[in-house]
């Protein structure tokens, strides 16, 4: 019962940051949204975590998994949320990322699918489809342009996914979502550099802040207190649950092939 009601609050937690996250979008750039979000949850982790050790051989590698995961995934995703609606990308990013880890899988030979497998990939995409096609015709380009850029989201997710099982092979889960997070919101820092300038800081209200503090504090902090730490395991490729999310972390499957 315990693990089942943690991980309704995984589920409650993320998919409220698609509606907290628009809201942001709304006040400030879309590239200061996504720097300042993840600026907090980078600093929460290394207090919270206290800078594991991370060994200089790693460095590199860990450095390009937050820059598929956090990065890129980030980028694009909150450029879409500045053209599309939230209820776009809570649909798209969680069908087409798994949809994409296996096909990459499918594709690099590391993973076999069944006809049950396939079966439910197929009803993902049909699913997917409906919002993609049926919702966009009487909305116009940008929503279509927005919803495309959180394909590419998922794609990066994938991406992050796949780069990062083989770290976890030889690293605590904690430990590189900790210096993922931190190469990420640092080059989503640089992105988002140009774009201060065009920001009312003093026109920012406490709900502003509010919002901020619990999109990049309070579900990562909640979650890594109540949900145990990664240790160094022999994640197969394809398998999602051994992947670190930037900031949590929840030792679940998502309908990908082990």
């Amino acid at each position: 019962m315990r693990i089942r009601l943690l991980l309704i609050l995984v589920m409650a937690l993320w998919g409220s940051a698609f509606a907290s996250s628009k809201a942001a979008v709304g006040d400030v750039p879309h590239e200061v949204a996504g720097f300042l979000r993840f600026l907090i949850g980078a600093l929460v982790l290394l207090v919270v975590l206290r800078a594991p050790r991370l060994p200089a051989a790693e460095v590199p590698r860990v450095a390009g998994v937050g820059m598929f995961g956090v990065f890129g995934y980030n980028a694009l995703f909150f450029l879409a949320l500045s053209l599309a609606p939230a209820a776009d990308g809570s649909v798209i990013v969680p069908m087409a990322a798994p949809v994409c880890t296996v096909a990459a899988g499918v594709l690099l030979g590391r993973v076999r699918l069944s006809g049950a497998r396939m079966l439910g990939l197929a009803l993902a995409a049909a699913a997917g489809g409906v919002v993609f096609f049926l919702g966009i015709p009487d909305t116009g380009d940008t929503r279509l342009l927005g919803d495309l850029l959180f394909l590419g989201a998922a794609a990066c997710w994938s991406a992050y996914t796949l780069l990062g099982a083989p770290l976890l092979s030889r690293l605590p889960a904690a430990t590189v979502t900790v210096y993922a997070t931190a190469a990420g919101a640092t080059a989503l820092g640089l992105l988002a550099a140009p774009a201060f300038a065009d920001v009312r800081w003093s026109a920012l209200g406490l709900e502003f802040w509010l919002n901020q503090a619990y999109l990049g504090a309070l579900d990562r902090a909640r979650l890594r207190a109540v949900l145990p730490r990664g240790r160094p395991g022999r994640p197969h490729h394809g398998d999602v649950r051994h992947v670190p999310r930037p900031g949590l972390r929840a030792d679940v499957r998502v309908g990908v092939p082990r």
